[in-house]
C-alpha cells in the first residue's frame, strides 16, 4: 500500500497539523496508475528476487557467519524507490503509495565468502545498474503475467535504507524524536530483512546503525568476523564509515 517515504509524507502531515497547520503543505496525491504495467505486459528485465560498500561487507560477513552450504545460492536484495525515476506522465509530487523495486545480487555461499570484497561489489553494483523507469515498468508487468509472485526469501539479505527519509526530524510538538526507525530488525515474518537508520551519538556525531537478526551463535561469529577485518585494515573500515567496536544483542 505504501512504503518509507509514504508512511513520513502521512508522519510529518500529522506534525504540521499538531503544530498548528491548518492543512499538510504536500497535499496526498493517489496516482498509482503511473505506475501500472505497460499494455500488453512486457517484461524485459530478469527478477531474482543501491547498494554500496558498506551492505555488500555485511552481506559477505552474514553470509560467512551462518556458515552455508559453499554451493547453495544466496541473495541481496536492494529495496530501492523509484520517486526520483523519470515515467511519462511523471509520478506526481504528494504521491505517498508504493513506489519501490528490489533488484537482486545473486551467487553462490562459496563465490561470495571466498572472493575479495571486490567481488561482492561488483554484484551490487550490477544490481543497482538495472534499476531505471523500465525495470520499473518490467516488474509491473512480471505482476500481471506471473500473477504476483511471492519473493525468494531462503538465504536472501534484504537490506532497507530509511537513512535520508527524515523521521528523526518530526516535530509533533514536543520536540525532534528521539528515534526514527524500524521497530526491529529481520525478526518472525521477515527473518532476513536488515536497515539502516540514521544515529547521533553522545558526542553529536552523525552515524548510521544496520540491525539485522541472526541466530545468537551465528552473531558471535558475525562479531567476530567483523572485528577481525577491521584489526586487519582499520582504514578500511573507518571508509565505510562503520564503528571500531562491533555490539550485538543476543
Amino acid at each position: 500500500m505504501s512504503d518509507a517515504r509514504g508512511i513520513f509524507q502521512f508522519c510529518s502531515a500529522v506534525s504540521e497539523i499538531a503544530c498548528g497547520a491548518d492543512a499538510p503543505s504536500i497535499l496526498p496525491v493517489w496516482e498509482r496508475h503511473v505506475l501500472d504495467s505497460i499494455d500488453p505486459p512486457k517484461v524485459t528485465h530478469q527478477h531474482f528476487e543501491y547498494v554500496d560498500t558498506a551492505p555488500a561487507y555485511l552481506w559477505k560477513c552474514r553470509t560467512i557467519a551462518l556458515q552455508l552450504p559453499r554451493s547453495q545460492e544466496v541473495r541481496l536484495m536492494c529495496t530501492l524507490n523509484a520517486r526520483h525515476k523519470h515515467f511519462n506522465p511523471p509520478l506526481p509530487r504528494g504521491y505517498y503509495g508504493n513506489a519501490i523495486v528490489c533488484p537482486v545480487a545473486l551467487t553462490t555461499a562459496s563465490k561470495l565468502t571466498r572472493n575479495p570484497l571486490g567481488y561482492a561489489l561488483e554484484l551490487v553494483k550490477e544490481a543497482k545498474a538495472q534499476f531505471s523507469g523500465d525495470y520499473f515498468s518490467s516488474v509491473a508487468s512480471l505482476m500481471v503475467t506471473k500473477g504476483r509472485p511471492g519473493y525468494v526469501t531462503a538465504r536472501t539479505f534484504e537490506l532497507t535504507g530509511v537513512t535520508h527519509i527524515g523521521f528523526l526530524e518530526l516535530d509533533y510538538g514536543w520536540g525532534v524524536a528521539a528515534y526514527g526507525g524500524p521497530v526491529d530488525a529481520g525478526y518472525q515474518e521477515c527473518p532476513g530483512c536488515g536497515y539502516f537508520f540514521p544515529f547521533t551519538n553522545k558526542k553529536g556525531e552523525k552515524r548510521i546503525i544496520a540491525t539485522f537478526s541472526l541466530p545468537a551463535i551465528a552473531m558471535e561469529r558475525l562479531s567476530r568476523e567483523l572485528n577481525t577485518m577491521f584489526d586487519i585494515d582499520q582504514p578500511s573500515a573507518g571508509h565505510l564509515g562503520l564503528e571500531m567496536s562491533i555490539k550485538s544483542s543476543l
